[in-house]
């Protein structure tokens, strides 16, 4: 026996080489009971003469190796991804797959017991074990240091447990789970046998009875809806083709079928798909989640979202995925200027990439929107809260731009986004959970938000990681309150039609019509919402994602309560004791709490009450007085909303953090209202009800006109910040003005492009080594050289030409071609430090071309890309936002109108080593003779430039890095904002440096001919060196 130790020991088991270090002879874990290899480990230690301690009673010891050996059986099945940049989804599966594969290893070597799966393993040190070699870095061995600004993926927020609350971090729970195996599978009856199909259960307890809530408005849901999707997404895998469904599952056999499908079944008899011959609807469960540290235990899910209120619906959770939503100037976001003809507001940037994501289109010239969230089109009404918020960050961004011009994009941006993260926590603790919860359940918990002063109670050790049973099933209660139509009301508060919500489900078309967004949002504040009870529309029940053209669709109760099965949620009775009501052995111990029919509804199919789904038992209570809830999800909702504010870091009320607003910039937020909202970022809107989420009443409710004062604005001159200096993104001077960073034990960074020792260790935004950039002149001069200074840049009228620099004094001319629509503008002019040629012809055409104060500008432009022919990439295509038309691009320089479905030719090639590009305006105006006087952006006087009728303006793009020339190969020049402006946030998210502020001139009106180009250097070089 010593002999096979010892060959153990040397070469290890089946040929697999185990390292030995200090840790591996130790004992992982003690677990009560001789098990099946304690032999094994007692020999293996002898030989190495490390004998576990004795104990009174028999145990077994779980070495180190054991854990390393079951690590290694696990690599032969599973394939561990460990990517060198982001954490995707699917990667972060692999490692969660292999954590459970072990733990399942080990529960069934050892027979542990429940206790020894929940507490002993999540209990090992897995640093000491193999497992360390797949770890992502973002679990283990972060480290923090403060900020001003929170990180759009939630790291940091808790300094001494980083992952707290981050995204890609497994659900908490508030119960150990009830898996049929005690680690895995779904949960069963507590009888042992299987429970009702989830199908029967939504059609038998959950039927449409359409009963109608007492005050409540659609917008509860609404904002519900919104909320919720800042704070859950489980990670699942999807239909690799159509990302819109779960991976299929009914039509495939056995062997074909994804290890995660858990289908749900239809019974033959159903009322409602037997007419369609279903049998089985698809659903897949969710990834297992690795634990921080990587430690082991049962299956967990994780969400990848973050889990305080922090705007992840408009901002993102991924660095990149924010850039991309920004326009790189004026700290805006994007958006799609669709209606700016007719004097009205943006809507949502179109969604571009994977076009048919989360989205049911009837053609191909149809397209969704986008925003931080990938669920934005789940349906209109949550697309309409999207666009709100959207606006209100633009709206307060470019307010701060006035009151602070100093500031740069990203200054600007952090702080508008500061601002509307504080608005939404404090609409939502004011107006939605009162309504909600009601005053005492919000007492109790301690949610009442302070009138005047700071709140001082974050408290480190509370995880605000999101309640596996809030984010299944609590706070999934807004699926009872959901209309069986969505309304349009007008702006006098009369009805003007519906629309079936199944019809606006992954379709929000109608936004694109004028006029009719302020009518959807005028219908949530004046339609009635269902009530609270077991009663489910059949437009979720029957017609969920149904497909263009189909008759039926699937069931969101039975996602429900499959989704909750297959997280192990105990049920009903289990949160019941909880929260401290009285649980029931019997049926009949029930009539109390809800509807006698549905006690016997559920006695009808359930064996035993512990066997009710947490979901259905919870929708079907009956109210708390003043709360919209029963109790059990009143105490699970309040439990998690608690988490919410007492863990969170960056909470808008604290005092005494980086992030800490003054005392008169809080009263100002405390200002906020859902109804000043709705007023700010309408068009046609003039009276609302002070509380839109309740119907409105002369004397409790009221509507009230919005010029009114009645609703106040917040000031945000309280925000002037005169002795700010001008420094460009990611070069944050002090400690407190950077946002949250990062760093892990083993010295790199997350995100971070530089790692040098010798470089300051203060990262900013994903970034370190702070460096000042020359800041712009005062408003109207031009005191900095065109090409080595980023100006930002307003989306205002006029013609916005990209040049490339050769040498000093060389000139460029480019030329423009009037708008398809409104006033006709052309444009023509030059500018003195900047060279090239016209080499792209780039035409916005139709309803998406950029318009601006009524007018739309097509511009032809030279990249100065010479001789080779360049075209556009289906990219760049795509990046001019019109669902309808295509633009063609020629080599010679001349403008070519829109020409429909013309196919769009090659990308530029050439490789650029080093340099920067000059972005300016030129303007001109005809002069007595006929000839065009334009203005030199770089080198004018503001004196000179007024006496031609326009003013001065230094706007320039420094690129930076290794391959310059991918920025010009995507030439995502063409967004809703203006195609230079876009080609800046392109270089941008390429790693562009933005810098100060350039006052936008003013467009001179009258007519303008084309000048002449200077010719075509056939070599250039780029100033500004690459770091």
């Amino acid at each position: 026996l010593l002999a096979i130790a010892a060959a153990i020991a040397i070469g290890g088991i089946d040929g697999q080489f185990l390292a030995f270090d200090q840790h591996a002879t130790e004992c992982a874990l003690y677990v009560n009971g001789p098990g099946k290899s304690s032999a094994f480990d007692y020999n293996l230690n002898l030989f190495r003469g490390t004998i576990a301690p004795l104990h009174a009673d028999p145990t077994t010891c779980i070495t180190y190796d054991a854990i390393n050996q079951a690590y290694l059986d696990a690599r032969k099945r599973i394939r561990v991804s460990q990517p060198k940049g982001d954490w995707k989804t699917e990667d972060i599966a692999t490692v969660g797959e292999l954590l459970l594969d072990i733990s399942i290893q080990l529960a069934r070597t050892y027979g542990l017991s429940y206790e020894e799966i929940e507490k002993g393993l999540p209990s090992i040190d897995t640093a000491k074990t193999l497992i360390r070699e797949v770890c992502p870095a973002f679990l283990s061995g972060v480290e923090c240091r403060p900020g001003k600004y929170r990180r759009v993926d939630g790291l940091c927020n808790n300094l001494k447990h980083p992952t707290w609350g981050a995204a890609m971090t497994p659900f908490q729970r508030l119960i150990g789970p009830l898996y049929a195996d005690g680690i895995n599978a779904p949960r069963i009856s507590i009888t042992g046998h299987d429970l009702p199909l989830s199908r029967v259960v939504s059609r038998t307890i959950h039927p449409d009875e359409g009963y109608h809530d007492h005050a409540g408005t659609v917008f509860v849901i609404a904002w519900g809806q919104f909320m919720d999707h800042d704070f859950t997404l489980t990670a699942t895998p999807l239909d690799p083709i159509n990302r819109n469904d779960p991976e299929e599952c009914c039509k495939r056999p056995p062997h074909l079928k994804h290890p995660y499908c858990n289908e749900i079944r239809v019974p033959d008899d159903d009322y409602f798909y037997r007419l369609f011959n279903v049998k089985c609807i698809d659903f897949v469960r969710g990834f297992p989640s690795p634990r921080p540290g990587c430690r082991l235990g049962s299956r967990q899910q994780f969400n990848t979202l973050t889990s305080v209120i922090d705007g992840n619906t408009i901002y993102g959770v991924n660095e990149k995925f924010t850039r991309k939503l920004r326009t790189g100037y004026n700290g805006l976001l994007r958006m799609n200027p669709v209606f700016a003809e007719y004097g009205l507001k943006d809507l949502l940037p179109l969604k571009l990439d994977v076009p048919d994501e989360g989205c049911t289109r009837p053609n191909k010239s149809m397209f969704c929107f986008e925003a931080g969230e990938i669920r934005v089109n789940e349906q209109l009404v949550l697309t309409c809260m999207h666009t709100l918020l959207a606006r209100e960050h633009n709206r307060v961004a470019t307010e701060l731009g006035k009151i602070n011009p100093h500031w740069d994009d990203e200054t600007t941006f952090q702080e508008a986004r500061r601002i509307n993260i504080a608005i939404i926590q404090h609409i939502t603790y004011n107006e939605f959970l009162p309504i909600l919860l009601g005053k005492e359940v919000m007492e109790k918990f301690g949610l009442l938000t302070q009138k005047e002063g700071y709140w001082d109670g974050y408290d480190e050790t509370v995880n605000p990681a999101i309640i596996d049973s809030f984010a299944s099933a609590a706070f999934r209660f807004g699926h009872s309150l959901l209309p069986t139509a969505v309304e349009r009301w007008s702006k006098a508060h009369k009805f003007i039609a519906s629309k079936r919500l199944s019809d606006l489900i992954r379709r929000p078309y109608d936004l694109y019509r004028a006029g009719v967004y302020d009518e959807y949002l005028m219908g949530l504040m004046n339609q009635v919402a269902q009530a609270m009870d077991d009663s489910i529309t059949q437009e979720v029940t029957n017609h969920l994602f149904k497909k263009e053209g189909a008759r039926f669709g699937m069931d969101l109760v039975s996602f429900n309560m499959q989704r909750g099965r297959e997280f192990g949620v105990p049920g009903y009775m289990e949160f019941r004791k909880f929260c401290g009501l009285p649980a029931s052995d019997n049926f009949e111990e029930l009539f109390g709490s809800m509807p006698n029919e549905t006690v016997r509804r559920y006695e009808s199919i359930f064996e035993h009450p512990a066997d009710v789904d947490l979901w259905s038992g919870g929708v079907s209570e009956r109210s708390l007085p003043g709360s919209m809830l029963g109790p059990t999800f009143a105490c699970i909702i309040a439990t998690q909303f608690s988490y919410v504010r007492r863990g969170d870091r960056f909470w808008y009320e604290l005092p005494n953090q980086p992030s800490s607003f003054t005392p008169e910039q809080l009263q100002e937020i405390r200002k906020a209202k859902l109804a000043r909202l709705i007023c700010d970022n309408t068009d046609l809107i003039d009276t609302v009800q002070i509380y839109p989420m309740v119907l409105p009443d002369h004397e409790i409710n009221p509507r009230v006109p919005c010029k009114s004062g009645i609703l106040p604005s917040i000031d945000l001159t309280k925000w002037a910040d005169y002795g700010h200096e001008t420094h460009s993104p990611n070069q944050y001077q002090f400690l407190n003005e950077l946002p949250e960073t990062i760093g892990f034990k083993n010295g790199s960074s997350v995100g971070s492009t530089v790692s040098s020792s010798s470089r300051p260790a203060l990262l900013g935004r994903n970034r370190i080594v702070p460096k000042r950039s020359t800041a712009a002149g005062p408003s109207g001069t031009c005191s900095v050289p065109c090409p080595r200074t980023t100006s930002r840049m307003e989306p205002l009228a006029g013609l916005r030409t990209v040049y490339r620099r050769t040498s000093p004094g060389r000139r460029i001319s480019a030329t423009a071609k009037s708008g398809t629509g409104g006033t006709n503008v052309r444009v023509c002019g030059s500018v003195s430090g900047c060279s090239s040629r016209a080499s792209n012809s780039m035409l916005s055409a139709g309803r998406q071309s950029y318009e601006t104060s009524r007018s739309s500008v097509s511009t032809s432009l030279n990249f100065g890309v010479s001789p080779a022919r360049t075209t556009l990439s289906e990219q760049a295509i795509h990046s001019m936002q019109s669902p309808s038309s295509r633009w063609n691009s020629s080599a010679s320089g001349s403008s070519v109108g829109p020409v429909r479905n013309a196919s769009a030719t090659a990308s530029t090639h050439r490789r650029m080593s080093s340099g920067a590009l000059c972005i300016t305006r030129s303007y001109a105006t005809r002069t007595a003779d006929g000839s065009c006087a334009s203005n030199r952006a770089s080198t004018s006087s503001p004196s000179s430039a007024r006496r031609a009728g326009h003013r001065c303006t230094c706007c320039a793009i420094s690129a930076y890095g290794r391959k310059p020339h991918s920025a010009w190969k995507s030439v995502n020049a063409m967004a809703s904002s203006g195609f230079a402006l876009a080609m800046l946030n392109t270089l941008r998210r390429k790693g562009s440096r933005l810098s100060s502020a350039c006052v936008p001139p003013i467009i001179p009106t009258g007519s303008a001919r084309t000048a002449s180009s200077s010719p075509t250097p056939s070599r250039f070089t780029l100033a500004g060196p690459f770091t």
